[in-house]
């Protein structure tokens, strides 16, 4: 096994740790990635993070996310929501629900239908918990 793996294994071991006893996410990443590339790099590893952040920022696409947070904030308050929802069930409301998913008529004796295997081979042999 190399230094890699066994790093890796480390790291994973000790992220499942500190997320059962109950450290966020994000704290947890955040520590991990910090101190095992301090073992790793060195000091340099804070400066990669000083610079990946900044080129974090730099970002145009992520200056949408606040303005997406105040629109649905908007529409909640709004009513928007409930009345859109009421408005589909209504609408969807005399289509009926199909339980098959990729035709109109499944084959009749399909390997995803149970039971399909027993009335192929006419055993009298049913799946468990059918009479």
């Amino acid at each position: 096994m190399t230094a890699e793996i066994l790093t890796g294994l480390v790291m994973l071991i000790v992220m499942l740790g500190a997320i059962f006893i109950g450290i966020q996410i994000s704290f947890t990443l955040l520590f991990l990635a910090l101190s095992f590339g301090y073992f790793a790099l060195g000091t340099v590893v804070f400066d990669l993070a000083y610079f990946q952040t900044i080129g974090l920022m730099k970002e145009e696409v992520l200056a949408a996310v606040p303005l997406f947070i105040f629109m649905g904030f908007l529409t909640e308050q709004a009513g928007l929501m409930e009345r859109l929802f009421s408005a589909l069930r209504m609408m969807l409301a005399p289509v009926r629900a199909r339980s098959t998913s990729w035709s109109s008529s499944p084959p009749r004796f399909s390997p995803w239908r149970p039971g399909s295997w027993a009335r192929r081979s006419r055993c009298s042999a049913s799946w468990p918990g059918r009479s």
